[in-house]
């Protein structure tokens, strides 16, 4: 019995030897995966961070010139192409679509009269008139156009998105564009609109998208390339991994021979077949954090495009950390709550009314009460599922048009859509008291 004892007390520091070693085997490749990332990360910013240095140090003496102010993009600045607009809708023939990633795909679209195209501001977007069915009314939807005009021709890029609101399924918009449209196809289509352009100076870029926000951003690099512009272009771009990765062999390729790009790419979830430092150089989400540490001041304009939480959060982080407000660019299709508390800058602010305000939608025999003040007639109508064709959600497509039968509303900046007498755009119209509408 003694001696079993004592071969016990020689075995046990041995199995706890084996035991500390087995330990050391497990954590040894964690330790070194952990060092590798931390290693990554902090390569990629101080590439980011020496370029910046490099590319400041030539051309300070002209950015401090012209620091004072940002000489906005003139109206009267020629757009990319050779003519002007047309008024209402237009018939355009699909030339060709392909698929971009496994849910988006890009869309050539030509007009049927063979008369050359509207020219448009890298940025801008079109608005479509989508007859997906003979039952149903037609869908209005808006789309950044996403590269040059080539041989008379629009591209745009359509990513299927779930539907707003929490609404079950997909956006049926972009559904159809995905899955049913095919050459040859008739759309209808309403001339290039919007503000969501390069301003016209030689202040250094930092553009940011998240997912299918890379289109409007895709045309201004385009543009910029194309024109041999030498201002400084940053694109940090976000996604969940390659397979939802836009325009990802054309951008390395762009920054590949375009020594004033540089592009970062943010993976939140990369696949195993996604390589670190050649798919995507940093894994996690876009971040003010993130963007802090690359760059090496903020002398710079932001462009900012994808959901509305990802650019309000960026947004404020910006001005938090001291970048004036009107270097900052963001594109939303809706409108969003916003108050200026000293110039150049602007917060959030509380938006509920002291007193509910009923609004009454008559054909449908449905009301609510509006008790946020940011609240639109659309999004009151879309809360207790009544039906109001929309597309651009930012008062430019005019599709939201309703007639205003009683009471008054107030639009937070003015529509850019025609508005008719008797009618509002229930996108960006909020009830001044009391309202019934037609819908």
């Amino acid at each position: 019995m003694e001696a079993f004892h004592d071969a016990t007390r020689t075995k046990m520091p041995e199995a706890a030897t084996i035991i500390t070693i087995l330990g050391m085997g497990l954590c040894l490749p964690l330790l070194l995966i952990l060092s590798a990332w931390a290693v990554r990360e902090w390569m990629t910013v101080r590439f980011v961070r020496r370029q910046f240095r490099q590319w400041q140090s030539d051309m300070r003496v002209e950015l401090d010139r012209k620091e004072s102010g940002v000489r906005q993009r003139s109206s009267d600045q020629p757009a990319t192409g050779s003519n002007r607009g047309w008024n209402g809708w237009r018939k355009f023939q699909v030339h060709a679509a392909i698929n971009q990633t496994e849910s988006s795909r890009r869309v050539w679209l030509e007009p049927v009269d063979g008369k050359p195209v509207a020219g448009f501001l890298p940025g801008q977007y079109l608005t479509l008139r989508l007859r997906t069915d003979s039952k149903n009314k037609p869908l209005v939807r808006c789309y950044s156009i996403s590269g040059p005009i080539e041989q008379n021709r629009y591209e745009l890029t359509v990513k299927q998105v779930a539907r707003e609101n929490g609404a079950a399924g997909h956006d049926s918009a972009s559904r159809w564009i995905n899955s049913e449209l095919m050459p040859g196809d008739i759309l209808e289509v309403k001339s290039p609109a919007g503000d969501f352009i390069l301003d016209e100076c030689d202040a250094p870029l930092v553009l940011i998208a998240a997912g299918v926000g890379i289109t409007p951003l895709a045309s201004m690099i385009a543009q910029l390339v194309k024109s041999h512009s030498r201002r400084r272009i940053v694109l940090l771009y976000g996604n969940r991994n390659s397979a939802d990765h836009i325009f990802r062999k054309e951008l390395a390729k762009t920054a590949a021979t375009h020594p004033a790009m540089t592009v970062v790419n943010f993976y939140s979830a990369p696949l195993e077949t996604d390589r670190p430092s050649e798919d995507y150089q940093i894994q996690g989400r876009i971040s003010i954090e993130s963007i802090r540490k690359m760059l090496p001041d903020r002398k710079f304009l932001f462009y900012l495009c994808g959901p509305a939480g990802f650019m309000n959060t960026l947004y404020e982080g910006l001005l938090d950390w001291g970048v004036p407000n009107e270097r900052i660019r963001r594109e939303a299709f809706g409108p969003a709550s916003l108050h200026r508390e000293k110039p150049g800058i602007e917060k959030p602010v509380s938006s509920t009314m002291a007193k509910p305000v009923p609004v009454n939608f008559r054909t449908s025999h449905r009301s609510a009460e509006c008790t946020d003040q940011e609240k639109s007639i659309l999004e009151l109508a879309e809360s207790i599922a009544v039906e109001i064709a929309s597309g651009c959600r930012a008062g430019s497509c005019g599709s939201c048009s309703i007639r205003l039968l009683q009471g008054k509303v107030r639009y937070t900046d003015p529509p850019s859509a025609e508005v008719d007498p008797g009618f509002c755009l229930a996108c960006i119209a909020h009830p001044d008291g009391p309202v019934e509408v037609e819908a």
